[in-house]
């Protein structure tokens, strides 16, 4: 059987459809962790900005102070989480979309549980084309780990379209993995993780890996998302984070994993922005004033 195309849109949507579709008719049989992280939601907040260094560029910012009577737009809602965290934190509403019905189903029993079900919208299919109401419509925007989904002939009808619904005063947030040095790069995929093997040691296996891996080939540098977004935004903020943090993988232990991830989260705070742009692993955009 020949690998998917990772740099066709039809390819790439069709395997994210067939990875996650099973990965959220699974959590929907237990949503009692998800329920709890809602109802606990600024506790909830907190602890993952303090732990985790892609949750600071994720929530960061003026975002949550933003949220407080807002109406958001959010780009690939995944298991309804952070949609169901933001009503919990103020929101007035939250329309969500995602690409498979069984997202849809957990995302809307997940919301009835918390009963947010009358504040929550969820659109399933394509971004480009469902209908979100009208344009300039929402007060924020979030993209949240969608980005490096999204092939590069489609990245700028992606942001466009997230320029589109942002209201003249509103903010958009874009998150996700960064990638800033091709050398730290290649030494991640020499490095074995559980569910991924090594590049240089079992290539073999890498390369049924890499084929069933559903993110397309893209380039997700800081400075090639900073130009897009730029694009289309008249004005864009960045935070970079990860040049320490992003070393906490490498420390396969229950008990010690998450106070190591702590740990590296606070030092990686005081890495100063210039350094974090070239050795990161994360980021997180806030764009305003929509083209």
């Amino acid at each position: 059987m020949s690998s998917p195309d990772k740099t066709d849109p039809t390819a790439v949507l069709a395997q994210n459809q067939d990875v996650w579709s099973t990965i959220y008719e699974q959590r929907r049989q237990n949503l009692g962790p998800t329920v709890e992280r809602v109802r606990n939601a600024e506790a909830t907040i907190a602890s993952d900005m303090a732990n985790s260094h892609g949750a600071r560029c994720a929530w960061g910012g003026e975002l949550l102070e933003r949220l407080k009577g807002a109406t958001v737009l959010e780009v690939g809602g995944g298991g309804g989480e952070a949609a169901n965290l933001m009503l919990a934190l103020g929101a007035e509403r939250v329309v969500t979309t995602e690409i498979t019905p069984e997202a849809g189903e957990l995302m809307r029993a997940l919301g009835d549980e918390l009963g947010f079900g009358d504040r929550l919208e969820v659109h399933i299919g394509d971004f480009f084309t469902m209908p979100l109401g009208s344009p300039h419509s929402y007060d924020i925007v979030m993209a949240k780990q969608v980005l490096h989904h999204i092939t590069t002939v489609d990245e700028d009808r992606f942001a466009a379209r997230l320029a589109e619904m942002l209201k003249p005063s509103g903010m958009a947030r874009v998150m996700d993995p960064a990638v800033n040095s091709k050398t730290l790069d290649a030494l991640r995929w020499a490095v074995p993780v559980p569910g991924r093997p090594s590049k240089l040691f079992q290539p073999a296996k890498f390369a049924e890996w890499k084929a069933n891996d559903e993110h397309p080939e893209r380039d997700n540098s800081t400075r090639h998302v900073l130009e897009l977004l730029r694009r289309h935004f008249g004005r864009v903020d960045v935070m970079v984070t990860g040049a320490v943090a992003r070393y906490h993988r490498l420390i396969n232990s229950d008990r010690w994993h998450g106070p190591a991830m702590a740990a590296l989260t606070r030092l990686d705070e005081r890495i100063p922005q210039r350094v974090q742009m070239k050795l990161g692993d994360n980021h997180g955009f806030s764009a305003y004033e929509p083209r």
